[in-house]
């Protein structure tokens, strides 16, 4: 903390400080990103939006942040560096007004996560049936929320029951099942000809019932009961103790999506981004992955890939974009798994090989030009 004073306060020097109420919004915006910039610096996995306006000498403060910390130092600053009067109006979120039930469980098949609450917004996620969120803040059709892996997004506020911490406690508690299948329906009825109740795809989670006659009988996160062909769910239990974390496990669940879409935001078999992709793979064997590639470059280990890729292994993950320069900074564009002999497995249009290898059919010069980094992420 007090390294970050020093920083702001260093700060300070270079900007114009006549500190007069109608001339120092600059100033005083410039010290609002830079706390920002401290304690939320990446808007996907933080909040920090922060309003200012005068009302006379008084100085208003409004908006969201998801850090105690993050507002007090942005207060501790402010009141050093202007002479006006602050009112302050921020909301630490979660949000109060949510009240004991702040959490969701996620009743779609596939739910939408969105960077601002508006269909024509970019969909920058997804999250599946079954998965447990934090919401953060109530809106009219979308309520922000963040998930598991600490990504936060607007989800459409159909797309989730809202509970208690208690509420989760019974869910995770209950015998739940997880789809390994590709795709199924949950029917009223245990026959293919009754009318669904919804769809599920592979990794969504729903609680379980008794099973006969090649049905079980499934309840979803709202309530909502149906039947389901047994072969397509395990006990979620039993699936979580059998993953067994291998680079061979990992090329074989890989290959159950070649050809599957290539979906901007898409985490689910109903389309994948490129880290949407590396991440169910990860998923599938018993692994979270963060959501992004970027975010996925952190993790792991470094491994050396200079020698003609010879140092690589099965499940390592590729890096792709744009290399530094003197004038801007190294930018990750793309993920991929590496399998062998040069070749590695992505979604770009759809889930298909490559190869770095000029003699192979998979060959693709673009990308072994904008090879970054590779990272091992399994010991």
């Amino acid at each position: 903390m007090k390294g970050f004073f020093v920083h702001i306060l260093l700060m300070l020097l270079f900007l114009p400080c006549s500190f007069t109420f109608g001339g120092e919004r600059d100033s005083l915006t410039a010290i609002i990103e830079s706390v920002k910039e401290h304690y939320a610096p990446d808007e996907r996995l933080s909040v920090f939006q922060i309003k200012i306006k005068f009302d006379g000498d008084i100085l208003i403060l409004t908006g969201d942040v998801d850090a105690p910390e993050a507002k007090r130092a942005l207060l501790d600053t402010l009141q050093y560096c202007t002479k006006a009067k602050i009112l302050d109006d921020i909301t630490v979120l979660p949000s109060p007004t949510l009240g004991e039930d702040r959490y969701g469980i996620v009743t779609l098949s596939v739910a939408d996560i969105r960077k601002s609450p508006d269909n024509r917004k970019e969909m920058t996620t997804q999250a599946l049936m079954g998965t447990v969120v934090t919401l953060m803040k109530e809106g009219r059709l979308f309520w922000m929320v963040k998930l598991p892996d600490g990504y936060i997004g607007w989800m459409k506020r159909s797309a989730f029951a809202r509970t208690s911490k208690k509420g989760i406690e019974v869910w995770e508690q209950s015998t739940l099942a997880i789809v390994t299948g590709y795709f199924g329906i949950v029917r009223t009825s245990p026959s293919d000809t009754s009318i669904p109740v919804s769809d599920v795809v592979m990794g969504c989670i729903l609680m379980k019932r008794d099973s006969a006659n090649g049905w079980t009988a499934v309840e979803l996160p709202d309530g909502r009961q149906g039947f389901l062909r047994s072969d397509l769910i395990e006990d979620y239990g039993a699936w979580k103790q059998t993953r067994n974390l291998t680079p061979e496990s990992l090329e074989n669940t890989a290959l159950m999506f070649y050809g599957f879409p290539y979906l901007w935001g898409g985490n689910s078999i109903k389309g994948f981004d490129c880290s949407g992709f590396t991440s169910t793979v990860y998923r599938m064997n018993g692994m979270e992955l963060l959501r992004d590639a970027e975010l996925q470059a952190t993790m792991g280990s470094d491994v050396d890939a200079s020698k003609n890729f010879t140092n690589l292994r099965k499940g390592d993950l590729l890096f792709f974009g744009e290399k530094a320069t003197k004038k801007k900074e190294q930018n990750i564009k793309h993920v991929a798994m590496y399998l062998d002999t040069l070749t590695f497995i992505h979604c770009a249009g759809n889930v298909h090989y490559n190869s770095f290898n000029p003699k192979s059919q998979y060959y693709n010069s673009v990308l072994l030009k904008s090879f970054l980094f590779a990272k091992r992420i399994l010991n």
